[in-house]
């Protein structure tokens, strides 16, 4: 069974073409898939839980998704909700999604919230089995506390989880950029290599093609292999 994904932009405030975005949904996906922030930008987004755009563009762009969805009635999905998939990050795309729903009468959406946002009790209980990467800086169990967010990073697990339970819109927390595009196609059968392979090279959006600021790419995923190609 072939799974098409349809990938706005590389991120959510980076903006996207609204004639590709309409070439795109033509093709009939099954999912949208947009990522909502970065670890590219450093450590200050998720140190203060801060988001790295603007609300005002994140309601712009995610209106036109959530209008989109609508139309194809397919599931939408970010994660890193923003920049840096903090609990507040995922509260707040929640906030922007029923502000949406509340002014456009529709049938009931159904919503999932993926909190990956760690307290200081959990990450002492997994002490043990936590290890460091190569280069990254001597810490023990007593600087902890000195933590402002910690956020443990979603594979492909609990998305499929929300669109197995029929999720329209699935709000993650930090993510891998692959994950949020791999979940339905691995979920439906597509071989699981071409389904992370392909997320990997679709993940950035247009920035794979010969058209970087269209912003929009499409990946299609089954059993065989992969293609991406751009509306």
């Amino acid at each position: 069974m072939q799974t098409r994904v349809l990938i706005p932009s590389g991120v959510l405030g980076l903006g996207f073409s609204a004639a590709a975005l309409a070439d795109a949904a033509a093709s009939r996906p099954d999912a949208i898939a947009i990522d909502g922030g970065s670890t590219d930008s450093g450590p200050y987004y998720l140190g203060t839980g801060q988001g790295k755009y603007a609300r005002s563009t994140l309601v712009y762009e995610w209106q036109q998704l959530l209008h989109l969805r609508e139309q194809l009635s397919v599931p939408l999905i970010i994660g890193s909700c923003g920049t840096c998939g903090s609990d507040a990050g995922v509260e707040m795309m929640f906030d922007i999604t029923r502000d949406w729903a509340e002014a456009n009468p529709h049938q009931p959406l159904r919503v999932a919230l993926i909190f990956s946002e760690q307290s200081h009790d959990s990450l002492r209980a997994a002490w043990g089995r936590v290890e460091a990467l190569a280069g990254a800086p001597e810490f023990g169990v007593d600087d902890i506390d000195q933590l402002t967010h910690c956020v443990a990073l979603c594979g492909v697990e609990p998305i499929q989880n929300a669109l197995r339970d029929g999720a329209d819109i699935v709000l993650v927390g930090r993510c891998t950029d692959t994950a949020l595009i791999a979940a339905l196609p691995i979920m439906r059968g597509a071989d699981v290599a071409s389904a992370w392979h392909g997320a990997k090279v679709t993940e950035c959006g247009a920035l794979c093609t010969e058209s970087p600021p269209q912003g929009v790419v499409m990946l299609d995923v089954d059993e065989t292999g992969f293609c991406v190609w751009a509306p």
